[in-house]
């Protein structure tokens, strides 16, 4: 017997917030004022999605369903521009002048949301080490434990340094690089001999986290844990 709208919709609510053994469910909602590109990547050796990137416009959602023991990363880009073979270029975040990013990382400035799911317990944060583009925010449905916020929901464009600073073609800003992307040094990088316990916060990652305190802004900054939770990503 065929299922009911009603029925269907139960299950669907039921997937989301309480989970499943085999996947995990992230709801992408755009509350941003323009149409963004998310663009979603695949570490650890794992197949890429099928969904690795589209379009969401303003009020849109999308629901990602990952696999078991997911580890990657979503992403917003902006000002992109596609042709009907889905080949262009954005502003912020482009994947390789692709529309689905097909294995490639997206190019920073970017805002980055972080998961590595089922393992055994889901650790996730909004992640500011290739910079910003567009304010994020990780919420969490279901799921025991910590299961805290992480955001940025600042807009790091306007208080971005002068050095960070990345423009578009009419001289606005559309991103803030990572003062390691913006200038390449150890200590921003946390490259030798600034390794470890040696890699410390630096006036750079500061203001970043006083902007974002719930954001990762350096390479040992504090993750967030929960188990057995699915996920929201709110951009803007």
């Amino acid at each position: 017997m065929a299922l009911s709208f009603l029925h269907l919709t139960i299950v669907f609510i039921s997937l989301f917030f309480l989970g499943g053994a085999n996947a995990k469910y992230f709801n992408l909602v755009n509350k941003c004022k323009k149409t963004i590109w998310p663009g979603i990547y695949s570490g650890a050796g794992l197949s890429q999605p099928y969904d690795s990137g589209f379009a969401l416009a303003p009020g849109q959602t999308y629901l990602y369903e990952s696999q078991y023991q997911w580890t990657g990363r979503i992403w917003a880009r902006t000002g992109c521009r596609f042709d009907a073979t889905g080949k262009g270029k954005c502003a912020t975040g482009d994947c390789n002048g692709l529309l689905k990013c097909d294995g490639y990382e997206g190019t920073p400035p970017m805002t980055v949301a972080l998961f590595s799911v089922d393992t055994p317990d889901d650790t996730y944060s909004v992640d500011l080490q290739h910079g910003f583009n567009v304010p994020v925010s990780v919420t969490t449905q279901g799921g025991t434990g910590q299961c805290q916020p992480s955001a940025c929901i600042a807009n790091l464009r306007r208080k971005c340094p002068t050095g960070q600073r990345v423009l578009n073609r009419k001289g606005r800003p559309v991103g803030c690089k990572s003062a390691c992307d913006a200038f390449g040094d150890a200590a921003n990088c946390c490259t030798d001999p600034f390794t470890a316990w040696k890699c410390n916060p630096t006036n750079y990652t500061k203001l970043f986290k006083a902007a974002c305190p719930t954001a990762v802004t350096f390479l040992y900054d504090k993750d967030f844990t929960c188990k057995g939770s699915n996920f929201t990503v709110t951009f803007c």
